[in-house]
């Protein structure tokens, strides 16, 4: 898997070019599920076009420490399966950063005065 640098919303991640998944740290996604602007720029980055689906469940290694991630369902009933190095980081798909902000990220309230 070969990633490219990307910031979104002066958070930085690592896309991979070729299927659109992305590497996150544990800090920076949940900075990127809390903060509006950061959940706007997240939602509008340009993917590649899909690949085919994939069959097999793989298991991905972690592209810091090229362990085998643990394969998790976001927020335990979600149906969105990401993968988690608990050392490092988090692996999101194609489009699975927008699907988690759109349905599962409660959406900010209005700003305090």
């Amino acid at each position: 898997m070969r990633l490219t640098d990307v910031q979104v919303a002066d958070t930085p991640l690592d896309e991979c070019l070729r299927c659109g998944g992305i590497w996150i740290d544990i800090a920076h996604f949940e900075y990127l599920c809390a903060n509006a602007d950061a959940q706007q720029a997240a939602t509008g980055l340009r993917l590649p076009p899909p690949l085919p689906i994939e069959i097999h469940v793989r298991y991905l290694k972690c592209p810091q420490c090229a362990k085998l991630m643990n394969r998790m369902n976001y927020a335990s009933r979600s149906g969105i399966i990401i993968s988690v190095c608990r050392a490092h980081g988090i692996w999101l798909d194609r489009d699975e950063m927008r699907q988690i902000i759109e349905s599962f990220v409660p959406a900010p309230g209005p700003a305090a005065s």
